[in-house]
């Protein structure tokens, strides 16, 4: 078939499933109306719970799909791969006929873009599609075995054991190599047959498995990694099932829990006919019917799948574009950003941070001050100092407030004068500064200061121009500066401590300063004069207040000037470096991928290197004098830098031949110009190499576990709630199965049958939902043995009929008195479940002036009860008609009220919400209330049908008889 002709196959599918939708939608308009009723009277609490369970079902999908990422060295945070779920999902169940097709492909392009090599991107899809299909099955034979239906079950368990038989069939496989080579012909055969029987033929389904095969065999994931992953999958089916029940709930209706995974099964293999986009319409239809055949009523079936479509797909589709959007138009740039390396290019970045440094050729002795950042310790420069050259005398302090240092803790301007008094105290009279963060704004204000005493300037993700965020403001705001510096600095260090000596004692040696470098710096022990989070706080509304003047005094800078920032820098953004290096007279900017903000301790070779070759060529091109504006050749650098250079205009790159590290000189000359030449780095050892990588990807893995802990925990939680749920429903017998009637206690009869006429007459007639109509007819009223008739046709199950019969009752008792009356509910399945009610079954009336008949047509589990006699049938026909009745639809509705002939009501006068959550005993005992809303629609009814009785007997009675007149 051609591709047009499919698509014109599939547009018309897409219509004959609306038009098929649309025809039951009006042949059930009453449902559909009835539905709309019952959405208007929603229990609202239960919306943020199922809004909260749909963003976790969210969340356990992208972190399925990150976790497999992470199998091949991808490391993507949880924010981009929840825009990428959302947004895929959005553009799957939007699209007609291409959506899953195109949100394949945005998923690929999305992983390639993240960090994924195009193999890795391919078999994460893949094997996150048989992940979760097989627990999509799972969840399916699970609502089978909990249904308790023998056919049901003996349909669904076959396919929950090949559900678990192909997952455990593919894990192996990916693990064997000639397991994998021996599946592949039956995996063929069952594609054939499985295309065949779809009528969608495959050309050469052995190659398509073959593929398949290599594909899911190219990486290897750890049996935990696999169970991780399902469970994950599982989480994500089994969250969106909870919506499902939280929005029948929701509605006020019982929660059919025996089924409810067999009625979401439904619903998911409606969806994934893709006949119509997100299975608009046909998923409504098919888990409305599903909820029916439970015993739901149709009214609240429709409700709760709109509302449970409402959470699952209208608000995650309106996210997952409004992700598209964002994706497309980002609202800042900050110039742009260096590409992304692949896992096997960052574990070559780190291998060449093993070599050591050499003597750059020129290199002449200098003293070096190493200045930490906020807060930190000399040992963040342990790693450096041991790499520099022997020519290079470096010293590393503690700056004030800090470790030894007895001055106090100060702005930039203190602490600059700080380092040029230590200078003075040790005969030094030049010097390079070295900083990093917060000490690269004390070196860049010491230059300032005394141009003279400095003789260069190396910045390591240095603070500058644009680096304050909001959170700095708020770190340094009053109250809540002090309460998170006090629980940062001074409460929790012992949680990293305690973590540090147990991965320590878990190693068997001490740890290196490159390891765990957050939790390191976090856990530090000060042990300085002043208290860690004062000094913290100090340095950080000194930030905020003496920024500016260190950005205005960045062009006094004279000295040259070397900017190392990594792109990726989370604490300090990239742009400032970027800034740095436009605004000082004699900088230049490289970049280092990968190690993030802690580049003296992540990437100490590199920082030793690029700062011996920075002042090497700063010796040779004497840089001191810059009246010749010559530029440095940053390709003699040693570093590990992108292929592009970017924040500076005009910049140029260079790309050695393959093997070689790629340099880039991003130097801002304001005279215009650049110049770069190749200069061949050290080649560090094979076995070095593998080493680091493997480190390299240890820590990958620590880091990839410890972000998702937070996320894995809640949606454990939700897990363990819903599981719980279900289990304690399982082995509950279901309500809508068991009718309950009881008879009512002395207190609730006295109470009913003594509601005083001043009572009635106070509150007077209430808010009529439906009112009592009066009946035109010029026939003699309607009289059983006697007496004028009171005809009364209802269901126990009817949360209407049990409002109305409160209200008969205490009317009835002004003209007589009542006996043996039940107490009961409503239907727990309807619409106002479970509404307290009085029963009229085996109740008895008497009184000398009314006789009371009543028909209980079902118990409140809905089953037939009490037929309907000869005299209801024909009251009905006549008078549960229009124009008695609204509409020829609500013709013969209950409950049914005649009065003589002369007064008919079809339906509750009062909203029987009032009586929500009441039992039997509160609402008697507020009937004599008048304040009470109970009162004032129980009794303002009861006033009603008081008043229509008495006129009835009046005029019944006729005028009063003369004297003397009769026998």
């Amino acid at each position: 078939m051609k591709r047009s002709s499919r698509r014109l196959a599939g547009l018309a599918a897409i219509g004959a499933a609306l038009a098929a939708v649309t025809g039951a939608g009006w042949a059930e308009r009453t449902s559909v109306a009835a539905s709309f009723m019952v959405l208007a009277h929603l229990q609202w609490l239960w919306i943020p719970a199922a809004l909260l369970l749909e963003s976790a079902s969210m969340a356990a999908f992208a972190i399925m799909l990150r976790r497999l990422l992470a199998a091949g060295g991808a490391r993507v945070g949880i924010r981009p791969m929840l825009a990428t779920a959302y947004a895929a999902n959005a553009v799957s169940v939007s699209v007609p006929l291409g959506g899953p097709a195109l949100a394949t492909a945005f998923t690929f392009r999305r992983f390639t873009r993240q960090g994924a090599d195009a193999p890795l991107a391919g078999w994460t899809l893949l094997a996150g599609g048989l992940v979760s299909g097989a627990t999509a099955v799972l969840v399916v034979g699970g609502g089978g075995l909990a249904s308790g239906n023998v056919l049901v079950t003996a349909v669904t368990v076959p396919g929950v054991v090949l559900a678990v038989a192909g997952l455990a069939g593919a894990v192996a496989a990916v693990r064997r190599p000639r397991l994998r080579g021996a599946l592949e012909r039956p995996a063929g055969w069952m594609l054939r047959q499985g295309s065949a029987m779809l009528r969608r033929p495959v050309a050469e389904p052995g190659q398509i498995i073959r593929a398949w095969a290599q594909r899911l065999g190219s990486l290897q994931l750890s049996p935990s990694g696999w169970l991780t992953a399902t469970a994950l999958a599982l989480a994500n089916w089994l969250a969106d099932a909870a919506v499902l029940a939280v929005s029948i709930r929701a509605t006020g209706a019982t929660i059919p829990w025996h089924d409810l995974l067999l009625v979401y099964g439904s619903g998911i293999a409606a969806q994934s006919l893709n006949i119509t986009p997100g299975g608009l319409g046909i998923t409504e239809g098919t888990l409305s019917l599903a909820l029916v055949a439970t015993g739901l009523g149709a009214s609240q079936a429709l409700a709760a799948v709109l509302l449970y479509r409402l959470a699952s797909f209208w608000l995650v589709a309106l996210a997952g574009w409004l992700v598209v959007f964002r994706l497309w138009h980002p609202r800042t740039r900050r110039g742009p950003g260096p590409p992304r390396r692949t896992p096997h290019e960052q574990d070559s970045v780190m291998a060449a941070d093993a070599g050591t440094t050499d003597t750059p050729a020129g290199l002449g002795t200098h003293e070096l001050v190493l200045l930490h950042g906020q807060p930190g310790s000399p040992a963040d420069w342990q790693l450096v100092s041991g790499r520099l050259p022997a020519p290079l005398h470096a010293v590393a302090a503690d700056r004030p407030g800090y470790g030894s240092s007895r001055l106090p803790a100060a702005g930039f301007a203190a602490n600059a004068r700080a380092v040029l008094n230590d200078l003075d105290s040790r005969g030094i009279t030049r010097a390079v500064l070295v900083g990093h963060s917060y000490g690269g704004g004390v070196a860049l204000s010491a230059a300032s200061l005394a141009p003279g005493r400095v003789a260069a300037v190396v910045l390591l993700a240095s603070v500058g121009p644009g680096c304050v965020t909001r959170w700095d403001r708020l770190l340094a705001a009053p109250g809540a500066g002090p309460l998170c510096a006090l629980v940062a600095w001074r409460l929790t260090p012992w949680i990293a401590r305690a973590r540090l000596a147990r991965i320590a004692r878990r190693r068997g040696r001490p740890l290196r300063p490159d390891e765990h470098v957050n939790w390191q710096v976090w856990g530090h022990a000060d042990g300085g004069h002043l208290p860690l989070w004062s000094t913290f706080l100090t340095e950080q509304r000194a930030l905020l207040r003496e920024l500016d003047e260190l950005e205005d005094a960045l062009a006094s800078v004279r000295a040259p000037v070397l900017v190392l920032a990594d792109p990726q820098d989370s604490v300090v953004p990239f742009e400032t470096a970027c800034r740095l290096a436009r605004a000082l007279p004699h900088a230049h900017l490289q970049l280092v991928e990968g190690a993030g903000h802690h580049l003296p301790r992540r990437a100490p070779a590199v920082v030793a290197n690029a700062i011996a070759a920075f002042l090497a060529t700063a010796d040779r091109t004497d840089v001191p004098d810059r009246s010749a504006r010559r530029d440095v050749n940053s390709s003699q650098v040693l570093s590990v830098l992108v292929g592009r250079g970017w924040c500076a205009a005009g910049s140029s790159a260079i790309h050695p031949e393959e093997g070689k590290i790629q340099v880039a000189n991003t130097r801002h000359d304001r005279a215009g110009g650049n110049s770069a030449g190749p200069r061949r780095g050290s080649q560090p050892k094979t076995r070095a190499r593998e080493r680091i990588a493997a480190e390299r990807a240890a820590r990958k893995r620590a880091e990839a576990r410890r972000r998702i802990l937070v996320a894995v925990a809640s949606v454990t939680a939700v897990l363990a709630v819903v599981v719980g749920l279900v289990a304690v429903k399982l082995t509950a017998t279901p309500a809508r199965l068991v009718a309950s009637e009881s008879p009512a206690s002395s207190l609730v009869v006295r109470q009913v049958t003594t509601v005083p006429a001043a009572v009635l007459a106070r509150v007077g007639p209430g808010q009529e939902i439906t009112p009592l109509r009066a009946v035109k007819t010029s026939g003699p009223p309607l009289q059983i043995g006697g007496k004028t008739a009171i005809v009364f046709v209802s269901e126990e199950s009817c949360p209407f009929c049990a409002a109305e019969r409160w209200s008969l009752a205490v009317a009835l008792s002004h003209f007589g008195s009542w006996s043996q009356l039940g107490t009961t509910t409503s239907s727990a399945t309807d619409v106002y479940p479970d509404t307290a009610t009085l029963s009229f079954r085996t109740a008895h009336y008497q009184s000398t002036e009314l006789t009371l008949r009543t028909t209980e047509l079902t118990d409140n589990a809905g089953r037939a009860l009490q037929a309907q006699t000869p005299l209801d049938n024909s009251l009905i026909s006549t008078f549960d008609v229009p124009p008695y009745v609204t509409s020829a639809d609500q013709s013969g509705a209950v409950p049914f009220l005649d009065i003589a002939n002369r007064y008919v009501l079809a339906g509750a006068q009062y909203d029987p919400q009032v009586l929500a959550g009441l039992s039997a005993a509160q609402i008697a005992s507020q009937l004599s209330n008048p304040a009470s809303p109970v009162a004032t629609a129980i009794d303002g009814s009861a006033q009603v049908i008081v008043a229509a009785i008495n006129q009835v007997l009046r005029d019944q009675a006729g005028p009063p008889a003369t004297a003397g007149s009769g026998g």
